[in-house]
């Protein structure tokens, strides 16, 4: 497995945050770090591959009791295939209003 790690500074909004795939091979687990609480609502953070959706690829970071630290996970099941270079990226959503950021860890399972 190769682990890449995205820093993602702001919840808010709907920017577009990415990447370009080091290996060929699959996106197997999507994780993330919270920096702080959230406020207002929950934020989500929706992969795709280019223009495609990756199948159970949104991390979802829940408002209720959330506090820096909180580790919120998304386990891709398909749409999840990438080459060396794909352009991986992953779109802000939800109803968050606090400026708080996360840490992302995509992991991807290199092909043979």
């Amino acid at each position: 497995h190769e682990h890449v790690t995205l820093d993602i500074p702001s919840l808010v909004g709907t920017t577009v945050y990415g990447l370009p795939s080091p290996v060929a091979g699959t996106i197997t687990k999507i994780q993330t770090r919270l920096k702080g609480a959230l406020t207002t609502g929950d934020a989500t953070i929706t992969g795709k591959i280019g223009a495609s959706a990756i199948t159970n690829g949104v991390v979802t970071i829940t408002q209720a009791a959330s506090a820096a630290g909180d580790i919120d996970v998304a386990n891709p099941t398909a749409a999840n295939t990438v080459s060396v270079g794909s352009n991986v990226n992953f779109t802000i959503g939800g109803t968050n209003a606090a400026e708080v950021g996360a840490t992302m860890v995509v992991t991807f399972l290199r092909s043979a």
